[in-house]
């Protein structure tokens, strides 16, 4: 055999270039050629787990109970039987669990946990992914289970508990995080961790992707956590759900701003007063996409009335790489449940409305390519304000503006034409439009490049003429579009559907039409290529003749 082929190192990368859906069978095959491929097959084959089933079933005393429909184990597990699962433990990377599909009895992790003892069963773990549901409500299992997916080599680390019985389990987990070092991606849904895991958190230098829901730790957040995460050297995506935050709390630190200096993606969940005033605490001079989630129910004075100061305050906060501002209404975690985004809007609709002047004079002055306001918002949408728009921000990819209902006025299909022009670069478009009146389509050819456009119609169309010119309209102005949709709140008819089938078979004729031309195009040149071949022929007889 070629020494090549007995190095581990070279071994590995080969059997790294599978596709997933190739790996188990490839591996599995491999591993029987010989035995200087068995280890490294098998690092491959078991690199990544989306279950914990394969690893259980190593052991001669875990079965699956027809009758119940779960797995269990019967008796202890064998020092001999022990030493297999940690070996092959070894050998795991990556664990993705979501338990959809199986139950596990709890007293399986409890016994494995038991018998390992303060080893860990995954010793090689980098990536963590623990989402499971909640068939099972037993605090044990919960514990003994994340207490064997935990290694200190941990890198990514995703999880969410489904019941509140759980978060004891998962805050004592976080806890242990701060004995994972190298600790750089880190998500924790739907539970909150108490304070000594907080801090233990905040102190790994690593971190550069955090996911913090805080609803629950009230006490924990205040201007000194924010510090913390500030100083964290590396961070640049933060995500985080806030409760009523206290600011007026003491802070040993004078009252500089808190900078978080490579802060790239930020994600808030939290009432328009504490986001105003975070913005106002702390500098983002990385920052480009930033996210609001504003509570619903909440209060609509306050919204409408200190989005003016927030788009302020974001302005001062950041420098020209901000460029994203996605702003959308979500429940009040764990407090109410909405059924969609309509009972959303419901709520929205009885806000109060405001002029698009009020906010356009603070927007225009940020550098933005992307602008989604995903609720009911302003008084009336028309032409001009298009127009101020693109004039503001002709880089803009992506754009979402909505008035307070479809009563209200509202621009008609004219402004398509305008939106064509106006905004070269647009990729995405979400609008509200009255579809009374069909504009005509260009002449010209366009070479916009819109590719979703998603829009709620008032008035139409409604015949099947309305929608072929409709169809027709769209897609002179811009041909690459890819997919029409709409925004079915407030809307009985939703025509879409019926227009995006009339587009692509417009697209599918121009194809077939440029396909004919270019076949056409070639066959003459195939031709011409021909006639020069028989007259250079002719040339040359003729020479010999002579």
């Amino acid at each position: 055999m070629h020494p090549a082929l007995q190095n581990t190192f070279i071994l590995h990368h080969i059997l790294d270039q599978w596709d997933a859906q190739e790996v188990k069978t490839g591996c599995y095959n491999t591993a029987l050629v010989c035995r200087a491929f068995y280890n490294p097959s098998q690092d491959m084959l078991w690199r990544r787990l989306d279950s914990v089933l394969p690893l259980f079933k190593l052991l001669s005393n875990f079965s699956r109970d027809e009758i119940g429909d779960v797995w269990v184990m019967v008796g202890d597990v064998s020092p001999s039987e022990l030493q297999i699962l940690q070996a092959f433990g070894r050998r795991v990377r990556e664990l993705d669990i979501d338990t959809w599909g199986y139950k596990i009895d709890p007293s399986v992790y409890i016994l494995i946990s038991g018998a390992l003892g303060a080893s860990p069963l995954f010793s090689n773990i980098q990536t963590l992914s623990y989402l499971p549901d909640d068939w099972c409500n037993e605090n044990a299992h919960y514990g003994a289970a994340l207490n064997l997916f935990f290694s200190p080599s941990l890198r990514n680390v995703r999880m969410a508990p489904m019941t509140a019985q759980q978060h004891h389990n998962y805050a004592t987990f976080a806890l242990r995080l701060s004995l994972a070092p190298q600790l750089s991606l880190l998500h924790l849904i739907n539970f909150s961790p108490c304070q000594k895991g907080l801090d233990g958190i905040l102190s790994l230098k690593h971190l550069c992707d955090v996911v913090l829901d805080l609803v629950d730790s009230p006490k924990a957040v205040n201007r000194t956590m924010f510090r913390s995460l500030g100083a964290l050297e590396h961070l640049s995506s933060l995500t985080m759900t806030l409760p009523d935050v206290d600011w007026t709390s003491s802070d040993t630190v004078t009252m500089q701003s808190i900078v978080f200096s490579k802060l790239i993606r930020l994600v808030l969940h939290s009432s328009i007063h504490d986001v105003t005033q975070f913005l106002t605490e702390t500098k983002l001079p990385a920052l480009q996409k930033l996210v609001y989630l504003f509570p619903i129910p909440g209060s609509p004075l306050s919204l409408c009335f200190l989005l003016k100061e927030f788009i302020d305050r974001l302005r001062i906060s950041t420098t020209s790489q901000f460029s994203a501002l996605l702003l959308r209404p979500s429940p009040i975690p764990r407090q109410i449940r909405m059924s969609g985004e309509t009972l959303l809007w419901v709520f929205m609709e009885e806000y109060l409305a405001v002029p698009f002047r009020y906010l356009a004079d603070g927007l225009f002055r940020l550098n933005l390519s992307s602008l989604q306001l995903c609720f009911p918002l302003f008084e009336s949408l028309c032409v001009a304000d298009f127009i101020a728009t693109g004039n503001a921000w002709p880089n803009m990819t992506r754009l979402r503006l909505h008035p307070k209902s479809l009563r209200a006025p509202i621009p008609d299909t004219t402004v398509l034409r305008m939106i064509a022009a106006g905004f070269p670069r647009l990729s995405v478009l979400v609008i509200d439009m009255n579809a009374e009146h069909i504009d005509e389509p260009l002449l010209e050819t366009s070479s916009h490049p819109l590719q979703i456009l998603t829009a709620r119609l008032a008035g139409g169309p409604k015949t099947n003429r309305e929608m072929l010119r409709f169809a027709a309209l769209l897609d002179s102005l811009f041909p690459m579009l890819c997919t029409v949709s709409s925004v079915s709140i407030g809307v009985v008819d939703n025509p879409t559907c019926q227009v995006q089938d009339i587009i692509e078979e417009l697209q599918s004729s121009r194809k077939r039409e440029r396909n004919r031309i270019r076949s056409e195009s070639d066959i003459k040149q195939a031709n011409d290529g021909i006639q020069i071949a028989v007259m250079s022929c002719d040339e040359e007889d003729f020479s010999l003749i002579v």
